[in-house]
């Protein structure tokens, strides 16, 4: 991971301090002064990390390893049927809700955020959607390219929701912080999944 011979506040202060400044701002617009000057290092201490490149590959795999934990436990829970498919989506919702910074991470990552890093994709995102797929692949409920759509479409409906919120008729915005809110759009998720259900499936 980059950190050996860290002492454990210096390393823990700087994971934090990668992650917060990658998720909001991106691996782009963070600079490594960003990150000594948030984290209380020296130059010196970002560098033995790997420098920016090193810790944003270290932020991918820990927020990577949290979500495929989150999303092996939720599987072990879940049948491959119909309400299992529903059960599915309140357990990434929930997910998400706890760490928006893994969304912001990866929405920063559609806009060609860190493109120079070629392999993010590939060594992260595709093994988890691998995993998905397979769960539910060969179930009637959805084949892989269904999957692939149905995946895409939760994803950018989750992103618009927690990064721009409800813009309501009066011009004001209801932020995804809302509890009433979240339930709302909870709902209309557990719909849009039954919507987009295949031609014969479920």
């Amino acid at each position: 991971m980059g950190f050996e011979g860290f002492d454990g506040e210096a390393e823990a202060r700087l994971r934090k301090t990668a992650l917060q400044l990658f998720a909001s701002l991106g691996y782009d617009s963070t600079t490594t002064d960003m990150l000594v000057e948030a984290a209380g290092v020296d130059h010196g201490t970002v560098l033995k990390a790997g420098g920016k490149s090193g810790l944003y590959r270290a932020t991918m795999e820990y927020t990577n390893d949290l979500l495929t934990r989150a999303t092996r436990e939720a599987l072990a829970r879940v049948k491959p049927d119909v309400d299992g498919l529903h059960q599915l989506v309140d357990y990434q919702l929930d997910f998400y809700f706890e760490h928006p910074e893994v969304l912001f991470l990866w929405a920063h990552r559609s806009l060609s955020d860190a493109a120079d890093l070629t392999d993010i994709e590939e060594r992260y995102s595709a093994p988890l959607h691998d995993l998905l797929e397979e769960a539910f692949d060969g179930t009637q409920l959805l084949d892989r390219t269904e999957y692939r759509l149905t995946a895409n479409v939760f994803n950018w409906c989750l992103r618009g929701f927690m990064i721009g919120g409800v813009h309501l008729l009066d011009g004001s915005v209801l932020g995804p912080d809302d509890p009433g809110l979240r339930d709302a759009f909870r709902a209309y998720m557990h719909r849009l999944l039954d919507a987009m259900r295949p031609a014969g499936g479920y």
